[in-house]
């Protein structure tokens, strides 16, 4: 695929793009634009968001490199030159993601709690994604990159810069965010008293850092009565990704990717464990929100997918909107995560 209907195919998926090529030292760009739906009479309108960019990294030292050796839950470059403690600021977390090896795909959040040093970064402990590095088969030169986190406050901002409804004192009245943490949903709100994210629920500990994984999504339950667009930007994912599901009990993943897939096109039903059944009674299940239709729920038969309300029709081709998420549903008691592998859906740039 040329440089060009690179451009053009990205353009008419992602709604715009800008410098949307790349070389050994560049990666494509882009940027997408989000509708929220507005509140109506009757309360609040949900719409489900996921944040596909790459932010670009501030902080000194090598953001790409190669991995020296690691831990369970350390990764070293020797020669990485981080400014000591860069990466492990409370108010700017950052990311860590393989881009080859093994280990490519997956991405991690470092920790705000343990300090980096100059050559090594630890992971966070209470991330969703949670194992052991040396049970990855991470080899020494596998590569990397680092990027910042996106979280509630630098994603979804405030009143005054995006429009976000919020509130002076409890949460009513307002837009409120749900996000799916181990242990349940937890919901949040803008608190136009304290200018803080804080949750909904006592007590009301101030949210702005809580991170938004890129591998998850939010619901954004929107009270006011305008619809509000927020525009995302950044690098576009250039690597396959891995991420982590739950063996059982939900999960809610993103549309990694800037463009639209479909159901068939997902690899979800290649989820290590996937249970196909002849109903959605039977069998692992993932539910797709329609902007002013709602949930729907699907499962796979082990040759399509199939629509739980009217099992017999093929559904294949049901859209995953760029900047979606859905909500995988795995049946069982299994403990633990399974590892999901997506591919690239579209072509590496080339170089011009």
């Amino acid at each position: 695929m040329s440089v060009a209907r690179f451009i053009v195919y990205l353009a008419l998926c992602v709604v715009g793009t800008s410098s949307l090529h790349a070389d050994s030292a560049t990666v494509a760009s882009g940027y997408l634009i989000l509708t929220i739906a507005a509140g109506t009479s009757a309360g609040a309108t949900p719409s489900v968001l996921s944040f596909p960019f790459q932010r670009a990294a501030s902080a000194g030292g090598q953001m790409t490199g190669a991995v020296t050796s690691v831990t369970a839950n350390t990764i070293t470059n020797g020669s990485a030159d981080w400014a000591e403690g860069g990466l492990s600021q409370a108010a700017t977390p950052y990311l860590l993601q393989f881009t080859s090896g093994n280990a490519a795909g997956l991405t991690f959040l470092l920790s705000t709690v343990v300090a980096n040093t100059a050559t090594t970064v630890v992971l966070d402990a209470t991330d969703g994604l949670s194992t052991d590095l040396t049970n990855l088969g991470i080899l020494s030169g596998d590569t990397y990159q680092i990027s910042p986190a996106d979280t509630l406050s630098n994603v979804l901002g405030t009143p005054a810069t995006t429009g976000i409804l919020g509130s002076a004192a409890a949460p009513i009245n307002c837009d409120q965010v749900q996000i799916l943490q181990p242990g349940g949903w937890i919901s949040y709100y803008y608190n136009t008293t304290s200018n803080h994210w804080l949750r909904t629920s006592p007590p009301r500990t101030i949210a702005d850092n809580v991170v938004i994984r890129p591998d998850t999504g939010v619901i954004y339950n929107r009270f006011a009565a305008s619809s509000l667009s927020i525009m995302l930007q950044g690098a576009v994912p250039s690597v396959v990704r891995q991420t982590a599901v739950l063996r059982s009990g939900p999960t809610a993943l993103s549309n990694h990717w800037p463009i639209s897939l479909t159901l068939g096109t997902s690899s979800i039903q290649t989820l290590p464990g996937w249970t196909a059944g002849a109903t959605a009674g039977t069998a692992d299940t993932v539910q797709v929100f329609t902007p002013g239709t709602g949930w729907s729920q699907y499962f796979h038969n082990g040759t399509n997918w199939c629509l739980a309300a009217a099992p017999t029709a093929v559904s294949d081709d049901v859209p995953l909107a760029a900047g979606a998420m859905v909500i995988i549903n795995k049946v069982g008691t299994a403990s633990g995560q399974a590892l999901l592998s997506q591919p690239l859906p579209y072509a590496t740039v080339p170089t011009p």
